[in-house]
């Protein structure tokens, strides 16, 4: 079974942290990077994959119509296995929508140079910098963990702003991109998704890496913490305490 690291554990995402990227994604100021900063939550969020999967994407590893004539990922995991992710409609547009940006800041960028070269379209990473190489998985987790400290830094007087920041605060300097991966596989399970499915679709080896996730995201759910407070705490008038402000 799978283990956390005893030093870095992964704590999963919840449903407010990843409503708090996603709004941060969506909303932030730079054209560019806000277009990629939107796929790359998205992705994600709705996919589960690893962020060196997200990295090693091509353009032709998108598929506007994959099995079933359904847009999905082909993703290329860990030992080399591909397999195939679906992607949803509204996250398929935010990638045209970058990819479309992307050609025509290309277009109006080239300079032809004697003896260059260029990839093919289809070879050319489906994500990438602004000078067009590829990204790196330390680029993805660096991006979650700017878009949390740019909800913290907004202040605005906005109550859904400062609902978002109040979500990501404890994450800011910490979150990891397989945060969204544990949460996949926790929200999948409480809708009746079956594990086996889950499995496949985060990739896992064995079922026994998937119903690790699942566990670690339980751990918690049914301890006994409450129930000791409550009877330690049972009719207690802390009012009367030495030091206790009666007003």
């Amino acid at each position: 079974m799978l283990k956390p690291d005893p030093e870095h554990p992964i704590v999963p995402l919840t449903l407010a942290q990843a409503r708090a990227l996603r709004y941060a994604a969506e909303t932030y100021p730079v054209p560019d990077m806000r277009l990629r900063y939107r796929v790359i939550v998205a992705v994600l969020l709705t996919t589960g994959v690893r962020a060196e999967e997200l990295c090693a994407l091509n353009r032709r590893d998108l598929h506007r119509t994959g099995p079933g004539g359904q847009p999905a990922l082909w993703i290329n995991g860990k030992g080399r296995e591909r397999r195939w992710v679906r992607l949803v409609d509204w996250v398929l547009a935010l990638i045209e929508e970058y990819l479309a940006d992307r050609d025509a800041a290309d277009a109006n960028s080239e300079i032809a140079v004697r003896g260059q070269v260029s990839a093919k379209p289809a070879d050319r990473p489906l994500l990438a910098s602004r000078e067009g190489k590829r990204l790196e998985p330390q680029q993805i987790t660096d991006a979650l963990r700017y878009l949390c400290r740019s909800l913290l830094r907004h202040g605005a007087t906005s109550s859904t702003v400062r609902a978002h920041a109040a979500a990501v605060r404890a994450i800011a300097d910490t979150v990891h991109p397989h945060a969204a991966r544990h949460l996949y596989a926790i929200a999948a399970e409480a809708h009746g998704i079956p594990i086996r499915q889950i499995s496949r679709d985060l990739g896992h080896a064995t079922l026994a890496t998937t119903e690790a996730y699942l566990e670690q995201g339980h751990q918690l759910a049914g301890t006994a913490a409450p129930t000791l407070s409550d009877l330690i705490t049972a009719g207690e008038d802390t009012t009367e305490w030495p030091g206790r402000s009666t007003n």
